[in-house]
């Protein structure tokens, strides 16, 4: 049985880039089939070079006891693209051996403050260039809180924003 990830999940999880998602571990059933609802917003439909952006990913549902997430921005070739940072101990920002940052939950973002529902805030800094598209992936477990790996919802979702045009 898959050790709990409350401390945070392993990088490279995000399903974007052909990684695997949070289903690797948890699940049960198929992507994207549960009955929560997800939430991004903040992340810009074009973006300025050296701007920084707030971004909330949000999970909605019902009986959902604890829950995590893993988000990355990269360029169209899958490397980091920005600088993630934390605006509270809920999330933390990790990189991995390929130096794209992940920003996840840490055990005190697994828990919730509101019942069925999370959300965790972070900043997006856009480079300092006009890079192309900058691709986010997210990956989401809804978990009930039973220390398996079943009956846990995984969510994938991405979204892709270009360079503002001056």
């Amino acid at each position: 049985m898959p050790t709990p990830y409350r401390d945070g999940p392993p990088l490279a999880h995000t399903g974007g880039f052909g990684e695997p998602t949070c289903s690797a571990c948890h699940g049960g059933r198929d992507v994207n089939t549960g009955s929560g609802t997800v939430g991004i917003d903040g992340f810009p439909s074009s973006y300025r070079t050296d701007s920084t952006y707030t971004i909330v990913v949000s999970i909605v549902q019902a009986d959902m006891v604890l829950s995590g997430f893993e988000l990355a921005i990269r360029d169209s070739l899958g490397n980091g693209l920005g600088t993630l940072g934390t605006m509270n101990p809920a999330v933390v920002v990790s990189t991995s051996e390929a130096g794209v940052e992940y920003a996840h939950h840490s055990r005190q973002g697994s828990t919730h403050a509101y019942p069925d529902s999370a959300r965790w805030s972070l900043r997006w800094t856009a480079p300092g260039y006009a890079a192309g598209p900058a691709v986010l992936n997210l990956a989401l477990n809804a978990a009930n809180g039973d220390n398996s790996e079943f009956g846990d919802d995984i969510y994938v979702s991405e979204q892709v924003t270009h360079p503002a045009h001056d």
